[in-house]
């Protein structure tokens, strides 16, 4: 009975640290499914470009013939030109990672073909979720990084090099 006052000091200890811990974890697992987005949509949008980038077309302007792209549902292409392909899989990157994300902002993203890969890469970032967080602690967040490649291969070429090596 001579305690009186107890319970508000551990309560005004004990809860507010509970609160921060469910709070952490409530805001990174929101995290984690931002970082399957970016993920997911990088992997998509290489296996897309990819697969654009080697339809059957004229080698020698760069154009597409239109019943094919059709035919592969990658009709994102308006005027059926290679050089397009970069600059709208980037644009098709932002606008479907920035649509999906709950907390995370994208931070930047890169779509590029050399050879015979594509190389899609895009990173997203966690602020401090508690105003002036990153002033008093000096963190800037958590930051996730994606880089996805797909392979350009014809699959008559690649029957052509398996036959050829087992000869």
């Amino acid at each position: 009975m001579g305690n009186k006052g107890m319970m508000t000091v551990e309560a005004s200890v004990v809860v507010p640290i509970i609160l921060i811990i469910v709070v952490t974890e409530f805001f990174f697992g929101l995290f984690l499914i931002d970082m399957s987005v970016v993920k997911s949509e990088t992997m998509r949008l290489a296996d897309e470009a990819a697969d654009v980038w080697k339809t059957d077309g004229e080698l020698a302007d760069g154009t597409y013939k239109s019943q094919q792209l059709l035919l592969r549902n990658k009709n994102f292409l308006q005027k059926n030109r290679r050089g397009q392909l970069i600059s709208k899989t980037r644009l098709r990157l932002q606008k479907r990672i920035a649509a999906r994300l709950n907390i995370a902002l994208l931070d930047s993203y890169k779509v590029s073909i050399s050879g015979d890969k594509v190389l899609v890469q895009a990173s997203v970032r966690l602020g401090n979720p508690l105003l002036g967080g990153r002033k008093y602690t000096g963190i800037k967040g958590w930051i996730f990084k994606c880089e996805e490649k797909a392979d350009i291969t014809n699959e008559e070429e690649l029957l052509r090099k398996l036959s050829g090596n087992l000869r």
